[in-house]
């Protein structure tokens, strides 16, 4: 229901879930979403304070916790929680920060770039290629598709008008 936009039938999904099983991480993370989806950020704050209560003290819940009391203004313990999930997020683990929160954040790059990338190991993990790369012959032109889900009223496709205005398909040189 939460993806298909019903945030208050999410909700109320979520905490029947959190009935049948108290402390479960991904009731607790989904009802605390779908409550600051519904801008109701002080019980989605209080679901996120229960999550680590629950002993899911990490980088994702905290992250997150985190950046809706920072929407709300609540400082109440908020510089130990910031430097809790700064520590957090730059060691690997299967429930890591999302990106984006390191914004919230006095991140250098380079801690950025670590949150990044333990996020991108959980969400993009490494997989087996379906068949052998196909060899590479003399003479046979390179071939260039274009694929993105951003190829309508967006930025990227935006950004991307002039590569493809530049692609020359005509070209004489081969590869």
């Amino acid at each position: 229901a939460l993806a298909t936009g019903n945030r208050a039938q999410a909700a109320e999904a979520f905490a029947k879930q959190l009935e049948l099983s108290p402390g479960d991480r991904p009731a607790l993370t989904s009802l605390g979403m779908a409550l600051n989806e519904l801008d109701r950020k002080e019980e989605a704050i209080a679901v996120f304070e229960q999550a680590i209560a629950a002993g899911h003290r990490d980088a994702g819940v905290l992250a997150v916790l985190v950046q809706i009391k920072g929407m709300v203004c609540d400082w109440n313990a908020l510089e130990p929680l910031e430097k809790e999930v700064r520590d957090a997020a730059m060691a690997p683990s299967m429930t890591p920060a999302l990106p984006q929160a390191s914004i919230y954040f006095d991140t250098t790059p380079a801690e950025q770039r670590v949150w990044a990338e333990n996020w991108a190991r959980v969400d993009f993990p490494a997989f087996e290629p379906l068949h052998e790369p196909a060899e590479r012959r003399e003479g046979r032109r390179l071939r260039v598709g274009y694929l993105s889900a951003d190829f309508w009223n967006h930025a990227t496709t935006l950004l991307a008008t002039g590569l493809f205005e530049n692609h020359d398909r005509r070209s004489e040189e081969r590869r």
